[in-house]
């Protein structure tokens, strides 16, 4: 298998999934590069992708319009935002990742078809995963272990 993922740089979330997912692909012995052509019909095709993903809005606006040229681009889309962002509902993926399966009927309420919709969570890095002892991170903090501790941001 050989995946294409597209991204976009407005914030740094769209391209953090992107780099979360090859991650992930490279650790299963999958193909997969983080890329944008300007003829992207063509770079698919030379390339032969069997699946694009995309993490923005953009990147799919342009392969729905390729496959409404009798192209045939099988993709998916990862919303990375917690909610349903207007004008997904424009894009028209074989699926669409969504962060939560509360996010679903704001989904259908754009038009998304149920059937399409992923529930399956927003890509991270797997470094998010390790779990750290409580002790040793606030002995490593100097903070006191013995009291609650409350992080504002």
């Amino acid at each position: 298998m050989k995946v294409l993922i597209l991204s976009h740089n407005t914030g740094g979330g769209h391209n953090s999934v992107a780099k979360a997912l090859k991650e992930e692909f490279s650790k299963h012995d999958i193909e997969c590069n983080i890329a944008y052509a300007k003829n992207l019909s063509k770079f698919i095709e030379e390339n032969k992708y069997d699946v694009v993903i995309v993490t923005h809005l953009f990147p799919g606006y342009t392969l729905t319009f390729l496959n409404k040229k009798q192209k045939n681009i099988h993709f998916i889309t990862i919303s990375t935002d917690y909610v349903c962002m207007p004008l997904w509902q424009e894009v028209k993926p074989d699926y669409y990742v969504i962060p939560s399966k509360d996010l679903i009927n704001s989904f259908v309420k754009r038009g998304i078809n149920k059937k399409e919709i992923l529930p399956f969570g927003i890509p991270v890095s797997s470094k998010f995963k390790n779990r750290v002892n409580m002790f040793e991170s606030r002995k490593k903090l100097k903070l006191p272990i013995d009291k609650k501790i409350a992080l504002i941001m």
